[in-house]
């Protein structure tokens, strides 16, 4: 039954184009930054007058790539909010899905199917930024990337998509309309990873955003600690679908 779940939802994202649109537009969130660093100095020059200099510091190709990861943070996770609050909610709205829940199909099936789908579409589409932007990035710049350092950074972000995936699924379980689904997964994803970094150190080691940190630092060539953000991440992650599971079965359709 959840194979059959899977197909319908695949099925959904190749019509609604969403399977092409989010790879296009993480590629082109990601790889802007390295082309407009490496662009700069010469459209500076165009602005200056004839004969006077520009002297500005090219950032390392781990530096930017790590930038890149920051420039995603926010669009990112505010793109994937919009292409997933209404997975549950839209389709109730429309009256989808009860007619998939009156066939034997549990509610706990339902809701993993969506959560599933949608965090592999995130999860892919990051991957595949990634891979272009810093292979791009590569071979604009003079220092090479060290590959190994780049994948182990990259791997850490993954679980930050799986969060911002499990609380706009979680929302829409429960909230009849999709974008007030979508505005309360955005302002808990900004209060959980925002409002830690100005409170007791315990808890900003403990936040999300401190594995973003941690990639970053991880793609720069540095060792930070990762798995306690790492572990606390999965935690709210494993909270978040055992809470939004329960609380759908007891929502009526």
């Amino acid at each position: 039954m959840f194979y059959t779940l899977l197909k319908k939802e695949m099925n959904e994202l190749v019509s609604s184009h969403k399977l092409l649109i989010v790879p296009i537009v993480s590629i082109i969130l990601m790889i802007t930054y390295p082309i407009s660093i490496k662009l700069l100095p010469t459209l500076l020059e165009r602005e200056l007058p004839k004969g006077a200099t520009v002297d500005i510091p090219m950032p390392t190709a781990h530096e930017i790539m790590a930038n890149v990861f920051l420039n995603f943070e926010m669009m990112g996770v505010l793109i994937l909010i919009l292409i997933s609050m209404g997975t549950i909610s839209g389709e109730r709205d429309k009256s989808i899905a009860p007619m998939v829940l009156v066939k034997p199909v549990g509610r706990n099936v339902y809701f993993l199917s969506k959560w599933f789908t949608y965090s592999l579409l995130a999860s892919v589409s990051f991957l595949i930024g990634m891979t272009i932007t810093s292979y791009y990035t590569n071979y604009l710049f003079e220092e090479k990337l060290i590959w190994g350092d780049m994948a182990l950074g990259t791997l850490l972000y993954l679980p930050i998509l799986l969060f911002v995936i499990t609380l706009s699924i979680f929302f829409s379980s429960f909230v009849k309309n999709s974008v007030s689904g979508g505005l309360l997964a955005f302002v808990t994803y900004l209060v959980i990873t925002k409002v830690p970094q100005y409170l007791h150190d315990s808890l900003q080691s403990i936040s999300p955003y401190n594995l973003i940190q941690n990639a970053n630092q991880v793609i720069n060539g540095d060792s930070y600690e990762i798995m306690v953000p790492l572990f606390s991440t999965l935690c709210l992650i494993s909270v978040l679908l055992l809470l939004g599971t329960y609380v759908f079965r007891k929502q009526e359709i």
